[in-house]
């Protein structure tokens, strides 16, 4: 067994085969996030549940200590919480602070007080050091990934306005 308990595999033959090991995070965050529209924001993660091999750093970078081809995966909850049109979110990733190409996704938010939740995964590329953050951009202030505390006191767990899983497919 390897530090933490993980076990590694031999990908492959006796002469010329690798060892996968299987670096992995969980992350989410506890607070509701807001911003003041038309400027690019990062979604905040407050909590590492589980993590081998990454590091949250500035409060929104997911560090790799080691290279590989990582499965980043997300949800975030958004709600509209004023406003009589509808208004556009968008997400994607940046990698070192540099936009992933082709990679945005557009979700349209026609109501107020509505949830909904934006779930998808990446399959990217990092180096030793590397970090990957999500972004968000709207131009509504009142667009927010939002947390709740205790939506039924005592019988459900709190919902995080983001959660973060990343492992290692390679």
């Amino acid at each position: 067994m390897a530090a933490g308990g993980y076990k590694y595999f031999n990908l492959g033959s006796t002469s010329g085969g690798g060892t996968y090991e299987p670096h992995f995070g969980s992350f989410y965050d506890t607070t509701t996030q807001t911003t003041l529209g038309g400027t690019p924001e990062t979604m905040r993660l407050n909590t590492t549940d589980i993590s081998d091999g990454f590091s949250i750093v500035s409060g929104s970078r997911i560090t790799a200590a080691y290279a590989g081809i990582y499965n980043l995966q997300f949800s975030a909850q958004i709600q509209k919480t004023q406003g009589g049109s509808s208004e556009d979110i968008y997400i994607w990733p940046r990698i070192n602070g540099v936009n992933v190409p082709v990679s945005s996704t557009r979700l349209t938010l026609a109501n107020n007080g509505v949830f909904i939740v934006a779930a998808w995964n990446f399959l990217i590329n990092l180096s030793a050091g590397s970090y990957v953050e999500l972004m968000w951009y709207s131009t509504d202030p009142h667009i927010e990934l939002f947390y709740e505390a205790s939506p039924v006191a005592g019988t459900i767990p709190a919902i995080p306005s983001i959660i973060v899983t990343i492992e290692k497919v390679n």
